[in-house]
This record gives structure tokens, C-alpha cells and sequence, in this order.
């Protein structure tokens, strides 16, 4: 958490600051988001965590949901950690090929078994 709150400054959107916008956006974030902390045994019940409470913001999308659920049952840490990692990659190059061919690939795999 403390890495990810180090490159909030970078992330705020310029118009903000230049707009005076500023005092507007900390006046939402202190009153209207809420952060909580789930505390889970490993990582699987993370993912387990995630799919089941994510129904804030943006909708999951059945890759999300898939990713959620195949990783859940994966109960070693260290291999859990590392087919995270892989479907990351994996998703990642894919949709370098077009926007969503991650989805696409997965569906015309499906299909095809």
C-alpha cells in the first residue's frame, strides 16, 4: 500500500491542479470512500474474497470472474503467487494483440474444447 500511495501524485489527473479542483476531490475521498481491511489465511482465499465482495466501481469481467475462480483453488502460496503472475502475462500479451483479445481467446478456446 505504502509504494502504491508514493505514485498517487503522479496519478492525479492535471486538470485537478490546475482547475483548483484539489480541495473538491480530497473533500470526496475523505468522505465518501471507505477502505477496509480483509484479512484472509492465504492467497486463495484472497481470490475467493475478491470475486464474492467486488460489487463496488467497476463491473469484474468474466475473465476477472474465471481468474478469481480458477486461482481460489489453488491452495499453495508459492504455486498460487506464480499462476497469478502467469495469467497476468498471459492477459497481458494477449491484449497487446487488439483491446479485449484476452476475453476473445479464452472464449474461442472454450468453444473449441
Amino acid at each position: 500500500m505504502w509504494d502504491q500511495y508514493q505514485k498517487i501524485g503522479d496519478l492525479i489527473d492535471p486538470d485537478l491542479l490546475s482547475n483548483n479542483l484539489m480541495p473538491n476531490f480530497i473533500d470526496y475521498l475523505t468522505e465518501r470512500v471507505y477502505l477496509y481491511q480483509i484479512i484472509v489465511d492465504d492467497e486463495s482465499d484472497g481470490h475467493k474474497v475478491f470475486v464474492t465482495m467486488n460489487d463496488r466501481g467497476l463491473k469484474l469481467t468474466p475473465i476477472d470472474l474465471l481468474k478469481g475462480f480458477l486461482l481460489s483453488g489453488v491452495s499453495v502460496p508459492k504455486q498460487n503467487r506464480q499462476a497469478h503472475e502467469a495469467w497476468q502475462n498471459s492477459v497481458c500479451e494477449l491484449n497487446k494483440l487488439s483491446y479485449d483479445e484476452s476475453s476473445l481467446f479464452i472464449k474461442n478456446w472454450l468453444r473449441s474444447k
